[in-house]
C-alpha cells in the first residue's frame, strides 16, 4: 500500500509550518533527526489503473511543529509504541538515532548541494 505525500504550505497555511523556526539548525545540523509532531489530512486521492485499481491517497501537512526535550523522548516513545502496535514487531530503541547510508554522501547529507 501507498500514500503519498505533499511536500509545500501554502502561502495561507505558512503560520504552520513551525520548522520555519528551526531553519538554521536544519542547515547547521543536516545530519541531526529532529521529532516533530504532524496532522495531515487527504488532499486527493487516485487510483492505479495499471496497479490492478488501488485507490492512492495523497496527504498534505496541515500542521507541523518541531518538538524538543521532554516532549521529544515522549513522542519518539509514542512513535515507537505505535509502530510496534501497527506491525507487531519490536521497536528497536535506536531506530531513530541511527543514521541510515544513504544519509551520508562522502560525509556530506546527501540532499546538499555546493554553494557557489
Amino acid at each position: 500500500m501507498t500514500v503519498k505525500i505533499s511536500g509545500t504550505f501554502s502561502k495561507e497555511n505558512r503560520e504552520s509550518n513551525g520548522l520555519d523556526a528551526i531553519r538554521d539548525e536544519l542547515i547547521g545540523r543536516p545530519l541531526e533527526r529532529v521529532v516533530v509532531a504532524a496532522i495531515v489530512e487527504t488532499r486527493s486521492f487516485a487510483t492505479d489503473v495499471t496497479g490492478g485499481g488501488i485507490t492512492i491517497p495523497t496527504v498534505r501537512f496541515i500542521a507541523i511543529e518541531p518538538v524538543t526535550g521532554a516532549d521529544a523522548a515522549t513522542l519518539r516513545d509514542i512513535l515507537d509504541r505505535a509502530r510496534a502496535a501497527r506491525t507487531g514487531q519490536r521497536v528497536d530503541p535506536t531506530l531513530m538515532d541511527a543514521l541510515a547510508e544513504d544519509d551520508l554522501a562522502g560525509g556530506r547529507p546527501a540532499f546538499s548541494e555546493p554553494v557557489e
